[in-house]
Formats: structure tokens, C-alpha cells, sequence
């Protein structure tokens, strides 16, 4: 009979495979170079430190993993709901609010010392890209919207109208739009943490909503975000949701570039997030719809 410790050996074992052989981080970190690992490398490093009670290092950790990729910063106020409250007093609360900006401020100056420039703030407002967005469900509402206004040139638009005046009304909206709203849902899920476990459930669901919700600039490999919280959480729903997404961003590298020649190149536009996110949307519906019918039958 396997004993306990035994079953952790194997558990471990089948954690580090997964982070080890994962086919997204591989093909992504080998093969393409982006970084999303080192993300997902001081996420685990950030679980390491808070479950060694070294919780200053663990804000560290995170804010590092922001600096590599922004949604490293979504995870912080979520801890840090759950570092206040299991601060036990109010005092201890503040010396804890106090030392995580401290050690987040530090790392951050440390960081962008060797790059700052006095006009850093108004280059990330003033970012030429806005609007030119890759696959994903905000750019699917911004084409419907281009290609509304195109098909109403003379009838309610101008009739010289080109898809790029078009893409012009409606490009801050496009940019900022889908990540305000999703940020009702980020205060919602940051505010709710009141255990470790409950935390790593939390974090699963701020970046798997983000991808869903806020994220107008996507690209498959982002899927490897969720790689540590998916291992960790016992949460079937999220784990069940963030495979499928990463089922249909791995999917996606084999259609992407196979779109038929018969089709108008537009099409990109609805084809490429169907294929990415349908099926995580789909399966999310479904588990609300269960989940409204069980509390109404009382199960």
C-alpha cells in the first residue's frame, strides 16, 4: 500500500512533468523565445516563498513576474486581500501594507532604473499600436463593428468611409473598453481570498478571465499562464475551462496559417478567436446554467 509520503513523491513527480513537458511552454519558450515561462516561474517561486512563510519575497516574486508580463500584477491585490487577512490586527495590517509597497516600489525602481526616461508615462498612454489588436473576442466586436459601418457607407456613415477612419471612431473604446470591464470582474475575484487555497482558486480565475474578457491584445501562448494555478486548484470548473482553452490555443498554431483562399481575408477576424476561446466560453455556460439548476433544485 503507497503511503502518504509515497503519494506526495508521485504527485510532485506529475507536477514537474507537467511544467517540464507542458507542449505550449516548450514550443513557446524553445522554439519561439517568449518569456511567458520566466512568468509562470516566478508565479511557482512566489507559491514556494508564501508557503515558507516568507511572504515579503513572495510580493517580490510576483511583482518580478509582472515586470515580465503585466498580468504578473493582477495577482498582487488578490494576496495581498489574503496577507491582511491573516494579519490578525490592524497594526500588523499596516506594517504588511507598508513593507509590500516598499518591497514592490524597490523592485520595480531596480528594474526600470537602467531604462527610465522622463516621458515613460505618456509613451505607454500614447502606444501607436492601440486598436491593432491580434485574435481575440474584443477584436472579433471591433470587426463586427468596422464591418457594420462599412456595409452602411451612405446610409447612416460617410460615404467615403474607410475601414481605417472606421477602426479610428471606435480605437480607444476597442483598446480600453473590454479591460475596464473586465476589471468589475478582477475587483470581484481580488476582494474574495481568504485562504491559500482559496487564493490559488482566485488567481486561476482573474487571468483565465482576462483572457476571456480584457485581454484585446492575445496570443496563444498566453494559455501557459495558467499552467501553475491549473496544477495547484482543485477548482473542476476552472481547471476543466483552462484546458479547453489551452486545447484551442495549441489547435490554433495548425489553423492560423490554413485559412481557405476561397474565404476573404477578413475572415481572420471571427475565425481564429472561435477556434480559440468557443470552446472554453461554451463549457463556462454550461457550468453557470448547471450551477443555477442544482441551486434551484436544492443539490
Amino acid at each position: 500500500m503507497a503511503t502518504v509520503a509515497d503519494r506526495r513523491s508521485t504527485w510532485l513527480a506529475a507536477a514537474v512533468a507537467l511544467f517540464a513537458w507542458c507542449p505550449l511552454v516548450i514550443l513557446e519558450l524553445v522554439g519561439n523565445a517568449h518569456n511567458d515561462a520566466l512568468l509562470v516561474l516566478f508565479l511557482l517561486l512566489g507559491v514556494w516563498l508564501h508557503l515558507r512563510g516568507m511572504w515579503p519575497l513572495a510580493i517580490a516574486a510576483l511583482v518580478a513576474g509582472g515586470l515580465v508580463k503585466i498580468t504578473g500584477f493582477f495577482l498582487l491585490p488578490a494576496y495581498l486581500v489574503l496577507l491582511l487577512a491573516a494579519a490578525g490586527n490592524k497594526r500588523e495590517a499596516g506594517r504588511r501594507i507598508a513593507i509590500s509597497a516598499a518591497v514592490g516600489a524597490g523592485c520595480v525602481l531596480l528594474a526600470y532604473l537602467p531604462y527610465g526616461y522622463r516621458d515613460i508615462i505618456s509613451s505607454l498612454l500614447n502606444n501607436p499600436m492601440k486598436g491593432f489588436v491580434t485574435q481575440s473576442p474584443a477584436q472579433s466586436f471591433r470587426e463586427v463593428y468596422i464591418d457594420a459601418a462599412m456595409a452602411l457607407r451612405g446610409v447612416f456613415t460617410s460615404p467615403d468611409l474607410s475601414r481605417r477612419q472606421a477602426l479610428e471612431t471606435v480605437r480607444m473604446l476597442a483598446w480600453w473598453g473590454p479591460f475596464l470591464a473586465w476589471g468589475l470582474v478582477f475587483i470581484w475575484l481580488s476582494l474574495r481570498p481568504r485562504t491559500f487555497a482559496g487564493l490559488l482558486h482566485t488567481w486561476g480565475w482573474v487571468l483565465l478571465s482576462y483572457m476571456l474578457l480584457g485581454a484585446v491584445w492575445f496570443q496563444p501562448w498566453y494559455a501557459t499562464w495558467l499552467l501553475p494555478v491549473v496544477a495547484l486548484s482543485q477548482g473542476k470548473h476552472l481547471q476543466r475551462a483552462a484546458l479547453l482553452l489551452a486545447y484551442g490555443c495549441t489547435i490554433a498554431y495548425s489553423v492560423i496559417p490554413h485559412i481557405p483562399l476561397d474565404k476573404p481575408p477578413d475572415v481572420y477576424a471571427y475565425y481564429v478567436p472561435a477556434v480559440i476561446f468557443v470552446p472554453a466560453l461554451a463549457y463556462l455556460l454550461w457550468a453557470v446554467r448547471q450551477e443555477v439548476y442544482n441551486r434551484r433544485a436544492g443539490v
